[in-house]
């Protein structure tokens, strides 16, 4: 009887165990960056956090960057990949990348692209609009100032509110908010947390 009670006590503390782990959040996984640089004056490179510090020293190797981050805790955020042509201290290329678990995969060259996780397709729609955008006044002249000042204002302020429930938003309002006119921004921070 003794060794039936026993048994009976180990079982449902094993069923409440497993009960209690299967309630926990998942541990999101790693990082892994692939970046192909088709432009080669920039052999030097960079990841830096999205406030300009530099998190790591990369290598170009057959033109292509690996970039493994495994500082889940912190993930997602928005990281910066920065291209360096040494022989001009002026010419570099920035490049924003989200990183969170899974695989992404960046392109720059020509074109640049980002892909491979739910972020950086969103960060690929945002820069893909804001090309857009930015085409949409080749032809204008300096009297359409005001009306090019209202549509980009108008087009950041849809874009951060669009992203407020992720690194996006605030890397967009951190980066672009300076183009927000005085309405613009009070709707953002009226709906952005942490402002």
């Amino acid at each position: 009887m003794k060794n039936k009670l026993l048994l009976l006590l180990l079982l449902n503390v094993g069923i409440g165990l497993v009960g209690c782990k299967g309630g926990q959040t998942p541990q999101q996984s790693g990082c892994t960056v692939s970046v192909k640089v088709d432009i080669p004056q920039y052999t030097e490179a960079y990841l830096m956090d999205a406030g300009q510090r530099v998190l790591d020293t990369l290598s170009i190797v057959d033109k292509t960057i690996t970039i493994e981050r495994t500082d889940t805790a912190s993930m997602p955020y928005v990281a910066i990949i920065q291209l360096v042509n040494p022989a001009d201290s002026i010419d570099f290329l920035s490049m924003p990348v989200v990183i969170e678990g899974g695989k992404v995969q960046v392109e720059i060259g020509e074109y640049v692209t980002t892909q491979g996780t739910a972020l950086n397709f969103r960060l690929q729609e945002f820069l893909n609009d804001l090309q857009a955008t930015r085409d949409s006044f080749k032809k204008m002249d300096a009297s359409q100032l005001e009306t090019m000042k209202k549509t980009f204002s108008e087009f950041y302020r849809q874009q951060i509110l669009t992203n407020k429930d992720n690194v996006l938003g605030r890397y967009i309002y951190d980066s672009y908010g300076i183009h927000l006119n005085d309405a613009d921004r009070e709707l953002v921070k009226a709906q952005l947390v942490n402002l």
